[in-house]
């Protein structure tokens, strides 16, 4: 999706990846559908990813990004869930 650059960890950087969620459905959801649902799923994750991943945390906030309507349905279609780092 172009969201995220990888840099190192010592590096300044303004969020942190901490987990990519496989959509898993065709059917494209309405917006406030998909919203719920990814936020969801990066609840889940954030409870599942390493302390070392989610330390730096910027706040109580967790955000997410999905693919658009037009890639919703492909394979490896996901969420990005992330933080804010500062």
């Amino acid at each position: 999706m172009g969201l995220a650059v990888r840099v190192d960890c010592e590096q300044p950087h303004a969020a942190r990846v901490f987990a990519r969620e496989p959509i898993g459905n065709p059917a494209y959801a309405p917006e406030a559908e998909s919203d719920d649902m990814a936020g969801d799923r990066c609840e889940q994750a954030w409870f599942l990813a390493p302390d070392r991943w989610t330390e730096e945390a910027a706040g109580d906030l967790i955000w997410s990004a999905n693919t658009g309507e037009e890639d919703w349905a492909h394979p490896e279609a996901s969420l990005t869930c992330y933080v804010l780092s500062r």
